[in-house]
């Protein structure tokens, strides 16, 4: 439990982040950015729960939230200094 919620966490606030700062980058204003990553950021932690608890493998669990993690923090970064 406690992975899916803290895991489910992470991997929200990563992947808001890189989107934020893509659409930043893309030309959308930075306040509308923000606003419209933590909208979407309550579909997708709540989707990332519900599957964690429904996922039957606890190795899936783990690479899913910790190589998506991973792969978003990188992401984000590389967005950040691309702006």
């Amino acid at each position: 439990m406690l992975l899916a919620v803290v895991g489910g966490y992470l991997l929200t606030e990563s992947a808001t982040a890189l989107l934020a700062w893509a659409l930043a980058a893309l030309g959308m204003a930075r306040s509308e950015a923000v606003v419209l990553g933590m909208l979407l950021a309550f579909v997708l932690y709540l989707g990332l729960l519900v599957w964690a608890f429904a996922e039957r493998r606890l190795a899936r669990l783990w690479l899913v939230l910790g190589v998506g993690t991973l792969v978003a923090i990188g992401l984000a970064h590389v967005v950040q200094g691309a702006a």
